[in-house]
């Protein structure tokens, strides 16, 4: 399940998991949603991939508009699951992919026993294009020319599996 964000139609998204027991069922999520939800989920799920983007609150608030304490509050419930988990970090250039970010996702996913890896997704200009179909300038609000920092030693170093996809 991908999405959009499968977890806003949580009931749909038990009932077809529900369904589909005895396949191998998966989940991309950015973990934005109520922690008794996501415990369900992850009781139903074999694998979870989960976007992490900004760890500092202030940041995310501004960035995202939303607060990052139920994103954060269930990667530790994922982290405690056992379950086999990817993280992905998507790497906007000076917003996600700072050094102090990267580090502080690394130091998060420490003490995780079910991460099988990180992987590191540079930003890409695709979505761009779009936006001259509809009339309407494509302005990011940072520099989409600069190449994003794809630091997968700061995870090594910690003996995280990493990679850029």
């Amino acid at each position: 399940m991908s999405g959009g964000e499968p977890t806003g139609q949580g009931e749909f998204l038990l009932e077809l998991l529900e369904r589909l027991r005895g396949n191998h069922r998966a989940m991309e999520t950015s973990g934005f949603c109520k922690d008794q939800l996501f415990s369900t989920l992850l009781q139903e799920l074999e694998l979870v991939i989960m976007d992490v983007k900004l760890i500092n609150s202030e940041s995310h608030i501004h960035l995202t508009g939303v607060d990052n304490k139920s994103i954060l509050e269930n990667l530790e419930l994922l982290k405690g699951s056992g379950k086999p988990h990817i993280i992905r970090i998507p790497c906007i250039p000076g917003i996600t992919d700072s050094e102090d970010n990267l580090n502080a996702i690394a130091d998060l996913l420490l003490d995780d026993k079910g991460i099988l890896k990180v992987e590191l997704l540079p930003y890409h200009k695709t979505a761009g294009a779009k936006y001259s179909l509809l009339n309407t300038e494509y302005n990011p609000g940072f520099d989409a020319e600069q190449i994003p920092n794809l630091n997968t030693g700061i995870f090594l170093s910690r003996n995280i599996p990493c990679s850029i996809l």
